[in-house]
């Protein structure tokens, strides 16, 4: 899967590529290291031991950088997110499958700063002058505090604790924009295995979803009722008739991609279900278990490979 950025005037985007000119600037990802496959998974543990790292990021010293330092409009970026944790490289997957990910949130520093990591793998991604001498050293960024996930992708809602904590932390500001910089925006894509046909959920899986948690709200509200009323799938958002009967295999239906708006719930983003409240804590510069699903069936988009 890839993540697409796109500018947001009250947060930080995290990483990819831009879709339009002028192109913001982005936080480039870490080079991914193939993780082990599926059938190699249970020498990783159960699932609820702690998720294994392929780089020993969290063994990094902790800096907090202002985000202009970070994030700039008008050149390169200086910050980096990798991807870790549950096998990334499956082999045979139901949607039902939930995928735990790690992300941790690091940027390139001066080499007076911090010693140089001394973990091999992290040395060997490390830009390196043409006399093999060490041009940056890598810290984890503990600039930011919260990830804030894309309306309509999560199973949760934000508790009312959260809530009253946000309120209170706002009231203790003189200036309430000020959060807006702690607070990064995560918006998910998946694409075929060609790496630039992206997909969206169809109607039918969408459908099964919207039961899935109707099911569950009902039972959670009252376990002895009874309930049979048809659920249909969210159609929220823009774009070949909002979803209502998007199916991918027809020819010609052409989905315009979505524009980027966190705050509203809209179909074309709902291949990927967090089991999650939209608001997820950072902690020491990392996201430690984010469970996700992919809801949608590669049978429905004749992809026989797999997702990315």
């Amino acid at each position: 899967m890839n993540r697409d950025t796109k500018p947001f005037t009250n947060g930080v985007p995290i990483n990819g590529q831009p879709r339009s000119a002028p192109p913001p600037s982005t936080f480039p990802r870490v080079h991914d290291q193939p993780g082990p496959s599926l059938s190699q998974a249970s020498s990783l543990g159960a699932r609820t031991d702690k998720l294994p790292r392929q780089l020993a990021l969290d063994q990094l010293p902790i800096l907090s950088p202002p985000v202009n330092d970070l994030y700039r409009p008008d050149g390169p970026s200086n910050g980096m997110v990798k991807l870790q944790g549950d096998p990334q490289v499956i082999e045979k997957q139901r949607v039902e499958t939930a995928i735990r990910a790690i992300i941790d949130f690091t940027h390139y520093v001066s080499t007076g700063i911090i010693p140089p990591p001394s973990d091999p793998n992290i040395l060997a991604i490390l830009p390196r002058s043409p006399d093999g001498s060490l041009l940056t050293h890598l810290a984890r960024t503990g600039t930011f505090k919260t990830l804030r996930l894309q309306a309509g992708t999560t199973t949760k809602q934000i508790s009312k604790k959260q809530e009253q904590l946000k309120e209170q932390a706002r009231k203790g500001l003189k200036d309430p924009a000020q959060l807006d910089t702690s607070t990064v925006y995560l918006e998910t894509a998946v694409y075929k295995s060609d790496g630039h046909t992206r997909v969206y959920a169809c109607s039918k899986c969408r459908g099964r979803e919207a039961k899935r948690r109707h099911s569950k709200e009902t039972s959670r509200k009252n376990p002895s009722a009874e309930q049979k009323v048809k659920v249909e799938p969210s159609t929220t958002g823009g774009g070949d008739d909002d979803g209502a009967s998007y199916d991918p295999l027809r020819g010609g239906r052409v989905v315009a991609e979505p524009p980027w708006n966190p705050s509203t719930a809209d179909w074309r983003h709902e291949i990927i279900i967090f089991n999650h409240s939209p608001e997820v804590s950072i902690k020491d510069g990392a996201v430690e278990s984010l469970p996700f699903r992919v809801i949608c069936y590669g049978k429905c988009h004749a992809e026989k490979t797999g997702f990315r």
